[in-house]
């Protein structure tokens, strides 16, 4: 859904539209077609609904368990994952 919603902006920042993308793992070196069909467009609205509401209702999720998914995650400069995790041990 992450990347049907990247694919959503792109479309509404250029007018163009964008029918797939592909996902690359650098790990294995491995790449995936998607393919951004009705299914995964309405998921991905869907998703995005609900974290507009999480946020108006101050409702941050807590870190992913799976620490692995952190390493090379774009967001991490943001998410700062091992700085909270060293916060909740202080307290």
């Amino acid at each position: 859904a992450q990347l049907c919603a990247q694919a959503v902006c792109l479309e509404e920042m250029t007018g163009r539209p964008v029918p797939d993308g592909q996902i690359f793992y650098f790990g294995s070196r491995h790449r995936v077609d998607v393919r951004f069909d009705d299914a995964l467009r309405t998921l991905t609205r869907g998703l995005v609904a609900a974290m507009h509401t999480a946020l108006a209702a101050g409702v941050i999720p807590p870190h992913t368990d799976k620490r692995a998914r952190c390493r090379g995650c774009s967001l991490s400069d943001i998410c700062l994952p091992a700085e909270t995790e060293e916060l909740v041990r202080e307290t």
